[in-house]
């Protein structure tokens, strides 16, 4: 990727966070999500994690609730952390079963995109 060719010149002003926070009208009884680290990096370290470790295995283990075999980017997806062209970027250029990546593919582009 390629960085953009113009800089940014306005002012920027802090963003307030703490008072975006209070002003949230959340259960606070709910606890935090422990199982999920948010952000970008988190996104990209979530990816290279199934790339090496589940995607081989996709096909046979996704849609098993017994095994491990769902690659847990559904998060970073929804919420922007992580664009599916990259995911597909990534999927095409690893070395895994061309099955693998295929079935994959299919349910990253074709399947979320029916959603």
């Amino acid at each position: 990727m390629r960085a953009h060719p113009h800089s940014w010149r306005e002012p920027q002003e802090p963003i307030a966070w703490q008072g975006i926070e209070a002003s949230l009208q959340v259960d606070q009884t709910v606890p935090v999500v422990q199982w999920l680290e948010p952000g970008a990096t988190a996104a990209y370290r979530v990816l290279q994690a199934f790339l090496t470790a589940k995607l081989a295995a996709y096909p046979a283990a996704r849609n098993d609730p017994n095994r491990n075999g769902t690659s847990n980017l559904s998060p970073y997806l929804h919420f922007g952390q992580l664009a599916a062209q990259r995911v597909a970027r990534e999927v095409q250029k690893c070395e895994a079963p061309a099955e693998s990546k295929a079935a994959f593919l299919e349910e990253v582009i074709v399947r979320r995109e029916l959603c």
